[in-house]
C-alpha cells in the first residue's frame, strides 16, 4: 500500500469526479484540468508536512523532448523533464540552463520472451548476455551518462545480489553455447523504438556486437505510441526498461507466472514459490537469503538482459532550486514540487 502508484480513495469516487474534484492532502490544491495541455495546481497552505515555497505549479504537457527543450530556453517554463544525454551534453556548460541527473534511476535492457524460440533454450539465452559489451553500450547509447548492469535489477537497492560475479563479453564461450543449441547461424529480430532515450541507439550497438558472435540481429523499430504494448506478448527480443521500484516489485510485476506485465513470459512455478517463501519470511536476513536464491537463478538463465543503468536527466532554469536533491525517478520522492523554490 505504500508503493509508488498505490492511491487510497473514497469507495464514492467516480472517475469523472476525481478529474474535476479530486481528494487528498497534498501539498497543493487543483485548480484546472485540461486533459493533454496543462494542469493549474495551488499551495496549500494547511498541508500537514509544511507549505511548499511555490504558491503555483502549472504542468505543461510536452511529448517532445525538442519542445520542452525550447520552452525552457525560451523561458516559458522553469523545468524540463527527461532529456536525453546528448541535450545535455550540448547545453551542460552553456549557462543558459542547469542540468541535473538522478543516478541509477532507470534499469537499460533487452527483454527476451522465454516462451518461444530461439529463447527458450536458456543456453541462447545466456550467449546473448555474454556478447553484450556493456561499457560500449552505456557509452554508446547513453553517452557515458550511467553504469553498467548484471543482468539483475535493482542495482545498490535492498536485496541485490551484489556478491555474484559481473558478467563480461566473451564471445567465444557464446559461440559455443550457440553451437551446444543448435543456433550457429542465429537471426533475431530486435524490436526497438525512439519511445525512451537510448532505445535505438542501444539495439544499433548491440547489433553490431553480435554480429561479432556469428549472430544477425535485425532491428525493427515500432510506434513510439504503441510500442509498451505491441512488446508485451508480439515478437521475441525487444528494447527495454524500467525505473526505480523495489526489487520484490519488479520481481511481482514482471516475474511470477500471473504477472500482468510479464514482457518475457518467464513463468516457472518454482520461482514463483520463493517469491511467495520471501514474501511469508519475517527475519530480514532469512528474507534476503530467498532473494539472493532468486536472483542466482535470473543471473545464470533470467529472461532480462540488463546492460546498464541510466542516468534521469532533467533541465531547469538557472533560478530554480531544490531539483538537485530530488530521488531517483518513479519513487516516491521524486519530483517533489513542494520542496522546490526559485531563487
Amino acid at each position: 500500500m505504500a508503493a509508488f502508484g498505490a492511491y487510497i480513495v473514497p469507495a464514492s469516487a467516480r472517475d469523472g469526479d476525481f478529474d474535476r474534484r479530486p481528494v487528498g492532502s497534498g501539498p497543493f490544491r487543483l485548480v484546472s484540468f485540461a486533459p493533454g495541455r496543462s494542469t493549474v495546481l495551488r499551495r496549500n497552505d494547511d498541508y500537514w508536512d509544511g507549505a511548499p515555497h511555490l504558491d503555483e505549479l502549472e504542468f505543461v504537457v510536452a511529448n517532445e523532448e525538442a519542445a520542452r527543450v525550447n520552452a525552457l530556453l525560451g523561458g516559458q517554463v522553469e523545468y524540463a523533464h527527461e532529456l536525453d544525454p546528448a541535450t545535455a551534453r550540448a547545453h551542460e556548460n552553456g549557462g543558459r540552463i542547469r542540468i541535473v541527473r538522478l543516478r541509477n534511476s532507470a534499469m537499460q535492457s533487452f527483454a527476451m520472451k522465454t516462451d518461444r524460440p530461439p529463447f527458450d533454450d536458456p543456453r541462447v539465452r545466456q550467449a546473448l548476455m555474454l556478447v553484450a559489451d556493456r561499457e560500449e553500450l552505456v557509452q554508446g547509447a547513453l553517452s557515458g551518462a550511467g553504469e553498467i548492469g548484471n543482468d539483475l535489477f535493482g542495482k545498490g537497492y535492498e536485496y541485490y545480489a551484489d556478491s555474484l560475479p559481473q558478467r563480461a563479453q566473451d564471445l567465444g564461450r557464446a559461440r559455443s553455447l550457440l553451437k551446444q543449441a543448435g543456433a550457429e547461424d542465429l537471426r533475431i529480430t530486435l524490436d526497438t523504438s525512439p519511445v525512451a532515450a537510448g532505445f535505438t541507439e542501444s539495439a544499433a550497438v548491440f547489433r553490431d556486437q553480435a554480429a561479432e558472435a556469428g549472430i544477425t540481429v535485425d532491428v525493427r523499430t515500432g510506434s513510439k505510441d504503441t510500442y509498451w504494448k505491441d512488446i508485451l506478448d508480439a515478437g521475441t527480443l525487444s528494447c527495454y526498461r524500467s525505473g526505480a521500484m523495489p526489487i520484490e516489485s519488479h520481481v511481482s510485476q514482471r516475474l511470477l507466472t500471473g504477472s500482468t506485465t510479464n514482457a518475457t513470459k518467464w513463468r516457472h512455478a518454482d520461482f514463483d514459490a520463493l517469491y511467495q517463501q520471501a514474501q511469508s519470511t519475517r527475519d530480514p536476513k532469512e528474507r534476503s537469503a530467498v532473494y539472493a536464491r532468486m536472483q542466482r537463478r535470473l543471473h545464470a538463465e533470467g529472461p532480462f538482459l540488463i546492460w546498464g543503468f541510466a542516468d534521469w536527466i532533467l533541465g531547469t532554469a538557472r533560478g530554480v532550486r531544490g531539483i538537485e536533491q530530488q530521488a531517483p525517478a518513479n519513487t516516491l520522492d521524486w519530483a517533489r514540487f513542494d520542496r522546490v523554490w526559485l531563487a
